[in-house]
């Protein structure tokens, strides 16, 4: 029986994938398989964790996830996503 693609592709391959999807399509897809899951415990998805209060906060997948691979964040940053639209000035 041939092996299917999930039993070829590599870890390291799978880890490149995670870097480009958003916090909550890492959790879904550790959830596939243990190997998907070991792929997403690699420490260069999480040296820098950048975290918006007005998006994150109360985001359950970034609970989940800091919470289970806080061991590898080095820095944390936090801010805002959307700035607030300056109110026009008033003329005078």
């Amino acid at each position: 029986m041939a092996n299917s693609w999930q039993d070829i592709i590599p870890v390291e391959l799978i880890t490149e994938i995670y870097k480009f999807l958003p916090r909550s399509d890492r959790l879904s897809c550790s959830m596939v398989c243990q190997k998907w899951k070991k792929a997403l415990d690699r420490k260069d998805l999480w040296k820098k964790i950048v975290l918006y209060l007005d998006k994150d906060f109360l985001e359950p997948s970034t609970i989940l996830l800091t919470s289970e691979y806080y061991r590898h964040i080095n820095a944390l940053e936090i801010g805002w996503e959307k700035t607030a639209d300056p109110e026009p000035l008033a003329a005078t």
